[in-house]
Formats: structure tokens, sequence, C-alpha cells
């Protein structure tokens, strides 16, 4: 019996400020993720399983989050989801219902889980700082286990050019689109 080939693809991007904003049907981040959803089809043709790592972040993660669940159901066994959640608190600060609810989605249906730490018992002071190591040490962890990093990012510093450097560090092939070709 051959062993089945698979492919790891993680994602980072910017929050929904530095992107087309808080309205995710809005025509840029349509298109994203039929652009994304095409790059899972594409690999589909090449690998037997494609796993998508998704940090479940508001904006860009969103997106990517999206197309993998989609082509999940489209291909059974064939696309999985590994939800790399930085901590169980993470959608806690969020103010949209529907956003919240898409993360408790994302999670249930994730077929793999990682779990980067918690902010339960944590004063109010340390929860701000602890959710920034947890961020970093998530987006790190979600990193090492990809074998492709897809980046939209603007080349500045935060979160996202966090990623990037990391995976540049490490040697991670990593394909990086500017959010102005969306928004």
């Amino acid at each position: 019996m051959q062993n089945k080939t698979e492919i790891h693809l993680g994602f980072t991007g910017h929050r929904p400020n530095k992107l087309g904003g808080y309205d995710l049907s809005a025509q840029g981040y349509l298109d994203l993720q039929a652009d994304l959803e095409t790059y899972i089809e594409r690999n589909l043709a090449v690998f037997d399983v494609v796993i998508g790592h998704s940090g479940l972040a508001l904006g860009g993660d969103t997106i990517w989050s999206k197309a993998i669940l989609l082509m999940k159901e489209k291909h059974p066994g064939r696309v999985l989801f590994h939800a790399e959640i930085p901590m169980m608190e993470q959608a806690e600060a969020w103010f949209k219902q529907s956003d919240i609810d898409f993360w408790h989605e994302q999670v249930e249906r994730a077929d793999f889980k990682s779990v980067y730490g918690s902010l339960a018992g944590h004063s109010d002071s340390e929860r701000k700082k602890l959710a920034a190591k947890f961020l970093n040490i998530r987006n790190e962890g979600m990193l090492d286990h990809s074998t492709v990093l897809l980046a939209l990012h603007d080349g500045t510093a935060g979160g996202t050019g966090n990623a990037v450097a990391y995976a540049k560090k490490t040697g991670l092939v990593t394909h990086t689109v500017h959010p102005n070709v969306y928004f």
C-alpha cells in the first residue's frame, strides 16, 4: 500500500483594520477566499491530502478558515482543518457575535487542534501581555507544523510581520501577497 502524500499550508494575514474593514462580505474578501480555494484545489492536484492551518484571528485568518472549511466539505477526507488556537479565550474581546460564533464553529469543525496557552486565573493586567505572548507562540507553532506559508502582508511590523520573519529564519517556503491586491 502506498503512503498518502500530504502538504500542510499555514497562513498569516493582517486584521480587518489593515485589510478591507470588518465587513467580511466585501468584494476583496470574497476574491481572497476564491483565490485561497483555488490554491487548495491546485495542491489537491499534486497531493493526496491538504491540511490547512489557521490561527483563527479576525481578518485574513477568518477568510483562510472559510476557504479551508468549504474545501473540506467539497473534498471530504482530502482537505483537513488544523485549528491553531493561541488560547481558548481568543474571541472573548471581540465585538460582533457572528465573529465569536464563527470562532467556536472553527474550533468545533477542526480535525486537529493545538492550544498554546490559557488566560484563566490571570489578572486583567496580566491577560493582555499573556495574550500577545500566546499569539506569537501560536504563530511559531503553526509555522513549525506547516510545509508552506501563505502570507497576506504589507511589509509592516506586528504579528503578521513576526510570522513572516520567523518563516524566513526557519527557511519555510513562503508566498507573500500584498493586501493591495485585494483592497
